[in-house]
């Protein structure tokens, strides 16, 4: 991580315009006391992740595993993934894309959501 967010604001070109929720949840405070520990892994099963993303090239991955094809990598073809990976631990205070909540954590990655399983998840996740 580039240093804890000057003023705990970070310097991240989105962080104002697209992270609103995050001021509303308290995480600039709560970046005062702590940014994540890489004792912590955070796992993430979704549609895979683009690890060459520039928010995520600086992330820790451990055991990175691509349920659907064990062979490949789980990279991501559908970008969801990788929101939300991005979302937890994106290099915050960079001065790019946007500030990930906890980019101290190490994460492990993997891809068991395709396409049929994903649009399965949002249609059950549908508000009536």
């Amino acid at each position: 991580m580039a240093g804890l967010p000057t003023g705990y604001a970070p310097n991240d070109l989105d962080y104002s315009g697209y992270q609103k929720d995050l001021p509303l949840i308290g995480m600039p405070g709560a970046w005062k006391i702590t940014t994540g520990s890489s004792s912590v892994v955070v796992a993430i099963l979704d549609t895979g992740v683009q690890p060459t993303h520039p928010d995520l090239a600086p992330v820790d991955w451990v055991s990175p595993y691509n349920e659907l094809a064990p062979a490949s990598a789980p990279l991501d073809g559908h970008g969801h993934g990788t929101h939300v990976t991005g979302t937890i631990a994106a290099e915050t205070n960079n001065g790019i894309g946007i500030a990930g909540i906890a980019p101290g954590v190490f994460d492990h990655a993997s891809q068991g959501l395709g396409r049929q399983r994903l649009r399965l998840l949002v249609g059950l996740h549908q508000w009536p």
